[in-house]
């Protein structure tokens, strides 16, 4: 018959989505993506059913605007619910449910879930017995006839499952099972607990991967068979299940013995816990009955051996000699011969007393022939049952009861060991099952020594684990109890005899003894008194009210009072001479004392007199330690205590203060001193700089205007190497500035790290640029290579560092090896930067240990939580010619080269690798070098930073691919490989500049070098002149007496310096911040902090409103690329804007 397609009826076109919806099994709403609500978290749902209100991700929606701001999964599951898109259907997992949703219309999105269920169903509400949502599948995948199961590791049970032949079963294929049989075999099979359900009168088994873990025996033959005709132990559950058919209850059974089971390659007895449930039909009777299991073996087991021992603990304890504890004992393990089911009791005999009383040490009474004090259980005539024992024997049973008492821990004997062991196993049984071990504990004495021995055949049905141990230990230990006590109690007349006559002489020698220790005792007492007296610190005994019990000379002469007032028995005659100042803090201490608190330390001051009591009173610094003594009820009864006189150290530390603010005086003087330095070295030099590259840019115009062979064309020459000289030294003085400062503000402790947000690759591209033209003269090739992940991107700040501190680290790394490539064969330089989350160190590099100056400096990183912290690798590979094992121990440290004769060839002052040291130290990371004498060196260093989110922004910028190169050639003979178009440069022309300097021959030089690259500058010779200049300039919006947006001044940025008369840059670009944030100005405008002051901090720049630093000396090719980038930033952000 051929299947076709006919109009639908009418009942079913009328028909709504939302009657569908209502009425599936599985949660879904509907949003409305047209309501501006949802987007703001505030989710208003046109539409959910049932299953969806029962469903905790329901909670978890509705009350999303409490949730915290970190809850990151509920956050983009809130965000895919609401995003726009033209695909059809989508999925997504959220809170153990599989989500997929469609958008209609562009507008509905229709989200609905199947819970993802592996060891319970938690995702949803579910019935545990009958729910319309116990399992839900996805149909679309859905290949074969199966029972449905959720998506959960594959095991061999759920191919057991899924591969299962149901047509063949008297069930059927499962399409044709009835709607409740399907529901009660899902929630069966994904029951977390062992449970199943028999079905129909031929009991058909289902049950779930817990439930076939308690039946290894008999699993997986029986899954999916009739209980009937395939069980054998069946009949007795048959009665179980005909009584809840009767009944129509359910039907429990406690602690029921369990068949013999097979476990770990032997038979295990076990015990269970029933429950039977009956399963009705639609016409109330049951079809069906739901059964749950619990396995009760390690509970029954251990309320038996508990009371095993409670009874065997009750009896021993009563037994007052050997004879009765034995009997008792033996009767307690005969009745627990579920634990115990043969048992044998040795001992020494009748001169345990004796051996308790003469033999000390871990030993064993070995010696002689002990008792069989009796036995249960095993068969006639066993060996390990005779009346008297030769521990001296090598056979039978002796043998293994020395080699407990040897090591006074039970030994386990098993049959498999064969040989004696065996025999002595031979016939013994328990329940028809062999019995196949046996345990030997010794017992011992209080002194340590085994006078018995406790033999066990152990139960050959229950596995001898930790509980069986503790069991059999814990009796052994009540046995010994038990037996110390009878023991003691056989003695303890004559025990007590002898302690009667021991204590008559104890106490004829302690009399003797008192006598001697009061002697002794007047001895010392007196010895103290005359230390006391002779004693060169103050010594003091004083009564509850103040008065003077005791006082030596020394403490009088400190105090400053007189042995008459001691005499008379003056009430607190110390007090007179205390400092007025010091009255009430002694005042306190003494109430303190009076109040039985013991006094650590207490400092006061005296005034003392000299003898003729004209002169003024000199001062005394006392310190004093009192003891309180208390009487019984707790008040004062004495106060003991000494003082001495520390005026002597009071004077010395007023010495050291003040010599310690003369040297920081000094130190602040001498630090003044070098800001000054460094600005009136730094203005002159940026002078010589800025002159020498405009001169050398005319030079280049003159040069290119006149043929090469003229005598005019090579005097520009010579004039443009003489330049190139002059900029070469400015540079080298300028370097040498910087590294002496650096220096000082190391010795200092004023380098400072501060960390923001940066992008590593632009500073690799920044110092080629500064070192551009030194290596295209020295032929120098280039190699960058960019490791492009989400924690580096090519042109976003992904990471929080301190970029002027890691650039400072390669220009002198990147410096070094210019220097040692300039004579080189073969002559490349190779950079790479790559990330990482966890502080790594390079194979092969040899990193310089933690210095001593870095863990003193204040310059800490700031802290961050430990899962946003990322490590930056930069290495700085050169051909260079290498360095030996000894050179490479040389550097890092302060002034110091590799070897002496860098010095005479290369130059420098042995500062550069020492302070990148410190800078990379105080990043907390680490810096190292690796090798080869002609083969070049390899830099390394890592710096500490913390992970930023990529700026949106820039999403769709042109980044690096993984692993990409990028090849600088400096040589005119070999250009550059296509592996990326470089980014067009920002031109200059018609953007304006305002210069704030008051340096006028600077201010001059700056202006004509920026309008040769076709800025236009405004000048500007203090802050105050800037402001007005600003009012009238096309950043201003308020009022103003020009009101010609045409004539005003239009610039870009402004380039400020900081130390200027009338109104400084710190002042000025706070006014300039001021106005924006009111209003007055229509945007935010760059400003440079310019300053001679190597001291100025890129943190307090930024903190003041600057947006970057440039430090004096500079040259245009290190000012402009900031001003161009500056430009591009702000027309990127007035692009975009535009596009919004």
């Amino acid at each position: 018959m051929n299947a076709s397609r006919v109009p639908p009826p009418g009942e079913l076109v009328a028909t709504t989505l939302l009657e569908y919806l209502q009425h599936d099994n599985r949660p879904t709403f509907i949003i409305d993506l047209a309501d501006a609500n949802n987007i703001n978290k505030d989710l208003a749902f046109s539409f959910y059913n049932e299953a969806f209100s029962s469903c905790r991700t329901y909670v978890a929606l509705t009350t999303i605007h409490a949730a915290k701001e970190s809850d990151n999964l509920l956050n983009a599951f809130h965000s895919w619910i609401v995003q726009r898109g033209d695909e059809l259907y989508d999925d997504r997992h959220f809170q153990d449910v599989s989500w997929s949703a469609t958008t209609l219309q562009k507008r509905w999105r229709i989200i609905s879930g199947t819970p993802i269920v592996a060891s319970s169903l938690n995702a949803c509400s579910i019935d545990h017995h009958i729910s319309d949502n116990a399992l839900l599948y996805n149909s679309r995948k859905a290949t074969k006839e199966t029972l449905p199961l959720v998506p959960m590791a594959p095991s061999p049970y759920q191919r057991l499952v899924d591969e299962f032949d149901w047509g063949s079963s008297t069930l059927g294929p499962i399409v044709s099972w009835p709607k409740a049989l399907k529901e009660i075999a899902k929630s069966v099979i994904c029951n977390s607990k062992p449970v199943g359900v028999f079905w129909g009168p031929e009991r058909i088994v289902i049950y779930n991967a817990p439930y076939a873990e308690l039946i290894p025996s008999f699993h997986p033959q029986q899954f999916g068979r009739s209980m009937k005709t395939d069980f054998p132990y069946w009949d007795t559950y048959e009665l179980v299940c005909q009584e809840v058919e009767t009944t129509m209850k359910t039907v429990s059974y406690a602690a029921q013995p369990g068949p013999l089971m097979e476990r770990n390659g032997s038979l295990h007895e076990t015990y269970f816990s029933y429950d039977y449930i009956p399963l009705f039909d639609d016409g109330g009777k049951v079809q069906g009955i739901y059964y749950q299991v619990t396995e009760v073996t390690g509970e029954v087991l251990s309320r038996s051996r508990m009371t095993s021992l409670l009874r065997l603990s009750s009896v021993a304890s009563r037994a007052t000699d050997q004879k009765t504890l034995w009997k008792n004992v033996l009767h307690v393990l005969e009745d627990g011969k579920e634990d115990t089911p043969m048992i044998s009791i040795h001992t020494v005999g009748e001169q345990m007393a004796s051996i308790s009383s003469q033999v000390h040490g871990d030993q064993a009474a070995t010696t002689g022939e002990w008792l069989c004090q009796g036995s249960v259980g095993w068969p006639e005539s066993n060996l390990a049952t005779s009346n008297v024992l030769n521990l001296t024997s090598a056979r039978g049973y002796a043998p293994f009861v020395q080699k407990s008492l040897e090591s006074l821990e039970p030994v386990v004997l098993r049959s498999s060991d064969g040989g004696q062991v065996a025999a002595l196993l031979e016939g013994c049984q328990y329940k028809g099952v062999a019995c196949t071990s046996l345990v030997i504990c010794p017992l011992q004495l209080s002194s340590g020594i085994a006078v018995g021995s406790l033999g066990i055949v152990l139960n050959p049905v229950r596995p001898y684990d930790d509980d069986y141990k503790h069991f059999v230990r814990v009796m052994a230990r009540q046995i010994e109890d038990a037996l110390k006590l009878a023991v003691f109690l056989e003695a303890q007349e004559e025990l007590l005899k002898q302690t009667i006559l021991q204590a008559q002489v104890e106490q004829y020698s302690l009399s003797r003894q008192l006598e001697r220790s009061i002697e002794k005792a007047r001895e010392s007492d007196l010895r103290f008194f005359n230390f006391a007296k002779q004693a060169p610190v103050g010594i003091y005994v004083l009564n509850p009210d103040g008065s003077i019990q005791f006082a030596n000379d020394a403490w009088l002469k400190l105090i400053g009072i007189s042995k008459e007032a001691v005499a008379n028995n003056s009430l607190k005659p110390w007090l007179a001479t205390v400092h007025p100042d010091d009255l009430q803090n002694v005042h306190q201490q003494w109430q303190s004392l009076k109040e039985g608190i013991s006094s650590a330390l207490h400092e006061w001051r005296v005034l003392r007199r000299s003898e003729s009591n004209n002169s003024q009173p000199d001062v005394a610094y006392l310190r004093s330690a009192a003891y309180a003594e208390v009487n019984g009820d707790g008040s004062l009864k004495a106060v003991t205590g000494i003082t001495i006189d520390y005026s002597i150290e009071v004077a010395h530390l007023r010495e050291t203060n003040a010599k310690m603010e003369a040297a920081l005086e000094a130190k602040r003087a001498q630090e003044n001193f070098m800001d000054m330095v460094s600005h009136e070295m730094r203005n002159p030099l940026h002078a010589i700089i800025q002159c020498a590259e405009e001169a050398e840019d005319l030079l280049d115009q003159l040069q290119k205007a006149h043929k090469a062979a003229s005598p005019l064309s090579i005097i520009t020459q010579k004039c443009s190497a003489a330049i190139d000289t002059i900029l070469y030294c400015g540079g080298h003085q300028k370097q040498l500035i910087d590294d002496v400062l650096t220096m000082s503000k190391l010795d200092s402790n004023l380098l400072t790290i501060s960390p923001v947000p940066a992008c590593p690759g632009s500073l690799i591209r920044q110092v080629l640029k500064m070192f551009e033209s030194s290596m295209r003269a020295s032929g120098i090739e280039s190699f960058v290579q960019l490791e492009h992940s989400h924690l580096l991107m090519d042109t976003q700040k992904t990471v929080s560092i301190d970029p002027g501190r890691a650039l400072q680290i390669l220009i002198n790394l990147v410096g070094n090896a210019v220097k040692f490539l300039a004579d080189r064969e073969k002559k490349e330089l190779h950079i790479s930067l790559a990330a990482s989350v966890t502080q790594s160190k390079l194979p092969g590099i040899k990193y310089a240990p933690s210095s001593p100056e870095s863990n003193n400096s204040v310059g800490t990183f700031p802290e961050f939580p430990k899962e946003e912290e990322v490590y930056v690798h930069f290495s700085v590979k050169d051909t260079g010619p290498g360095l030996s094992e000894e050179q490479m121990d040389a550097l890092f440290t302060r002034f110091r080269q590799s070897s002496p004769r860098t010095h005479a060839q290369y130059g420098g002052s042995g500062l550069g690798l020492f302070i990148s040291r410190q800078l990379t130290e105080l990043h907390e990371g680490h810096i190292g070098v690796a090798s080869k004498l002609g083969q070049g060196s390899t830099f390394s260093f890592s710096l500490k930073g913390r992970k930023l989110a990529p700026a949106a922004s820039n999403s769709n910028s042109n980044n690096l691919m993984p692993s990409q190169t990028l090849q600088m050639s400096n040589s005119e003979t070999k250009a550059p490989p296509e592996t990326q178009p470089e980014r067009p440069e920002v031109s200059l022309v018609g953007h304006g500049v305002l210069i704030v300097e008051d340096n006028i021959i600077n201010q001059q030089l700056l202006a004509r070098q920026l309008r040769k690259h076709g800025m236009e500058v405004t000048c500007a010779n203090h802050g105050e002149e800037a402001l007005s200049i600003l009012k009238s300039s096309t950043w201003w919006n308020g009022t103003s007496d020009d009101h010609s947006h045409e004539s005003r001044r239009q610039f870009s940025i402004i380039l400020c310096d900081l130390e200027m008369p009338v109104m400084d840059g710190k002042t000025c670009v706070r006014h300039i911040r001021e106005w924006q944030k009111s209003g007055l100005l229509h945007s935010h405008i760059p400003v440079f902090a310019v300053t001679g002051n190597a001291r100025a901090f890129l943190q307090n720049a930024l903190e003041w409103g600057f947006n970057d630093v440039v430090t004096k000396p500079f040259g245009m090719k290190t000012v402009l690329p900031l001003i161009q980038s500056y430009i591009e930033t702000d027309r990127t952000e007035i692009h975009e804007g535009n596009d919004v």
